[in-house]
């Protein structure tokens, strides 16, 4: 059984996004905010997420969380559903020189520097 010790509050609606959320308040004195989503997928399924797993919007709209409109996903499918159709270029690491995908949107204009991970983003900022 899921979510059975603790206190649930909610679903309050997000200022920020408008998405749902439900507050726990577990009875060890712990407490937790997740989606309203996550929560009605996990009580359907009556056993909670891995944490492999994410809740999709079957018609992308964040904010309808009828239960028809949710599917669980790995978190690369659901990656990949969502990237689909934006922007990308493929450059080399500044550091490194592997070659990377971004989204185009997420590289500021007259940025020099693209870095493949933080690891290498601080050895060549090390450097500098």
């Amino acid at each position: 059984m899921v979510y059975v010790n603790c206190i649930i509050y909610g679903p309050y609606k997000s200022n920020q996004d408008g998405r749902s959320r439900i507050f726990l308040k577990w009875l060890d004195g712990k407490s937790t905010t997740i989606s309203y989503a996550k929560f009605l997928i996990e009580k359907k399924l009556n056993r909670y997420l891995s944490c492999n797993e994410e809740v999709h919007h079957i018609d992308k709209n964040s904010t309808n969380d009828s239960i028809e409109n949710l599917e669980v996903l790995k978190r690369s499918e659901h990656k990949k559903r969502h990237i689909k159709g934006r922007a990308m270029i493929t450059t080399k690491c500044s550091c490194c020189s592997k070659e990377i995908k971004r989204e185009l949107r997420y590289i500021r204009k007259g940025q020099i520097n693209i870095f493949c991970s933080k690891k290498c983003s601080g050895k060549y900022n090390q450097f500098m």
